[in-house]
């Protein structure tokens, strides 16, 4: 289900029966995210692999890496579909 977010404001966090009903409406496998923090540069979410968060900000300085000394990794990733061959995708961190 949905629960206030921790952004304030009308932010929300949606759990993986969310994320999954969304996913199958519309024929998807995964969701990519960005724009939060990853310290290892990409990470699936809590209680549901099939969302995966992608930041790409290397050493960032933002108030998050303030703490932690610019240590976060970037990442990125390539999604590949080959009708072919099925489809593929690349995570690089």
């Amino acid at each position: 289900g949905f629960r206030p977010g921790n952004r304030g404001g009308d932010s929300q966090t949606y759990g993986p029966d969310v994320t999954n009903r969304f996913l199958e409406k519309h024929g998807l496998l995964k969701l990519f995210r960005g724009h939060q923090v990853a310290t290892d540069g990409i990470r699936t979410e809590e209680g549901n692999p099939k969302v995966l968060t992608i930041f790409s900000a290397g050493c960032y300085t933002g108030t998050f890496a303030a703490s932690r000394r610019y240590s976060n990794k970037g990442g990125w990733i390539y999604v590949d579909h080959t009708p072919d061959e099925g489809e593929k995708v690349i995570v690089e961190r």
